[in-house]
């Protein structure tokens, strides 16, 4: 990451490689975090993890994720949408970057992915849709557990922990979520915070 932003700095680079740099540093600091999920997922699952919860503005963390998806949606000609995002509203959140990406995993070419966040009085409800394969009736109770992997028409491998964690770092949060999917139609997960 240090010679990344080192090579940032320079003030010779062309725009086209300063944004390709640009998502190489996200990505890069997107790769650290997932490693540190991994060593937190093993932490919570010998109860040594303490989530600490923050109170943020979920619109702006959401576009944050949403615009490092919009690159890479426009590489694999998916239709990437953030419904109703110029809107504040804090909560108490941590999850939602996982649901995106494995939307893309499972969203072939020309398909759509969206994003919308809705309030409510108690609440709010931040749903990830897409057109994508699907998940399988028999497999929908199954998703949420512990290194449980989908077996997938287009021979997509994850780790089997990300739903897991997301799971228990929502219910953590004193959240829900659900999962909603059609083989061949797409998927659609919905998770409720306070």
């Amino acid at each position: 990451v240090s010679q990344l932003e080192m090579l940032m700095e320079r003030s010779d680079i062309q725009p086209l490689v300063y944004s390709k740099l640009v998502n190489i540093h996200r990505n890069t600091l997107r790769m650290k975090r997932l490693i540190t999920e991994l060593l937190d997922f093993r932490k919570q699952e010998q109860g040594f993890e303490k989530f600490k919860y923050s109170k943020q503005d979920i619109y702006a963390f959401l576009d944050e994720i949403y615009l490092s998806f919009k690159e890479y949606a426009r590489g694999k000609q998916i239709n990437l949408e953030f419904l109703n995002k110029d809107k504040n509203l804090e909560v108490w959140f941590e999850v939602i970057y996982n649901l995106l990406s494995n939307a893309f995993k499972y969203t072939p070419l020309g398909g759509t992915i969206s994003l919308s966040v809705q309030e409510y009085e108690n609440s709010v409800v931040v749903t990830v849709s897409d057109t994508g394969v699907g998940i399988a009736e028999e497999s929908l109770d199954k998703i949420f557990d512990r290194f449980y992997q989908v077996d997938s028409m287009n021979n997509q491998k994850g780790t089997g922990i990300g739903l897991a964690l997301a799971k228990s770092i929502i219910e953590a949060h004193k959240g829900k979520i659900s999962v909603r999917s059609m083989e061949g139609k797409g998927t659609t997960f919905v998770v409720e915070l306070p």
